[in-house]
């Protein structure tokens, strides 16, 4: 039998160039008796420009601007089987495990520091599993975006900025990640004397502004009597670590009256969120892992012809 079997490299495409190929095939001298030691391999240039490989399932997964692309340490469509579940953690710490019987990588981000959600640490927690339903994960990687590295998912905190008079305003911030702070209502009025009042009933925070002395109605104030209200939550939501801020106009010369045209009243706090809804993210496989080639079987050579010479004498 006069047969040659090609076994690709499985990792790095420049050990199946054409040229290395050939090398090998030279080096066998003889197959079946025939000689072998000329024979050629050429790919083309599309060959040549990225000889196969085994490649690595991968999935990537977009937060906004943000994202974290996830591949597979191991070669081939085995990756394809494993599937990613993203959800918010019910404390401050990032767990990362696989249910029992999957192939299932559970990634649960911590719920309020961003740099615990690092690309790093996910892909060093996702590492410590070993093995995902016996597919090895040893060197799974997990790579964030500029913006991701940057600023790693986390909560938001709710907030709102009020224009109390002409170019002047105050930001309202829960102190309270996530989206428990979108419930807190602002009312913002004048108090009938010069003593600056901020009071929590129900949903809603209530700040009454001292009538004349305009300095008691200064951010750092508000704040103050804020987070001094009775019974330490407004919505349900602790107000300890509640702040407000003015602008610079604002800080300059705080205001005793909202200006005209201008009602504060019952107004809430947006844009607190968690650090990840979940059911977003959930069993969502890698893809694209593949061999380097479809198997080809035995395959003859052909258009080779043997040279016949005829001699014949004239006369």
């Amino acid at each position: 039998l006069s047969q040659v079997t090609i076994a690709l490299a499985n990792t790095t495409g420049s050990k199946n160039a054409a040229a290395t190929i050939e090398t090998a095939l030279q080096a066998l001298s003889t197959v079946g008796g025939i000689d072998v030691s000329g024979m050629t391999v050429a790919g083309s240039t599309e060959y040549e420009a990225a000889p196969p490989v085994r490649s690595a399932a991968s999935r990537i997964l977009t937060f906004g601007d943000k994202t974290l692309t996830v591949t597979s340490g191991a070669l081939g469509p085995v990756g394809n089987d494993i599937t990613l579940t993203l959800e918010t953690a019910a404390n401050d710490t990032l767990a990362v495990t696989n249910p029992a019987g999957t192939k299932n990588i559970l990634i649960k981000l911590a719920n309020a520091t961003a740099s615990k959600n690092a690309d790093t640490a996910l892909q060093t927690a996702v590492r410590a599993l070993s093995a995902v339903g016996g597919i090895s994960v040893a060197a799974m990687t997990v790579s964030g975006n500029a913006a991701y590295d940057s600023a790693p998912l986390a909560p938001v905190a709710a907030t709102r900025t009020f224009t109390v008079a002409e170019g002047k305003t105050l930001a309202f911030t829960s102190g309270v990640k996530g989206s428990t702070g979108n419930l807190i209502k602002v009312t913002i009025g004048v108090a009938e004397g010069d003593t600056l009042a901020v009071t929590g009933a129900g949903d809603t925070m209530t700040v009454l502004l001292a009538n004349a002395t305009a300095s008691k109605n200064s951010a750092a104030n508000i704040q103050a009597a804020v987070r001094a209200i009775t019974g330490g939550t407004v919505a349900g939501v602790a107000v300890a670590a509640f702040t407000v801020a003015g602008n610079t106009a604002y800080n300059s010369a705080p205001v005793i009256a909202l200006g005209e045209g201008i009602e504060i009243s019952g107004v809430p706090l947006t844009g607190g969120a968690i650090t990840l809804e979940s059911g977003i993210y959930t069993d969502i496989p890698l893809v694209g892992g593949a061999e380097a080639i479809v198997p080809i079987p035995a395959t003859n050579l052909e258009g080779g012809e043997d040279i016949e010479l005829k001699l014949v004498m004239k006369g």
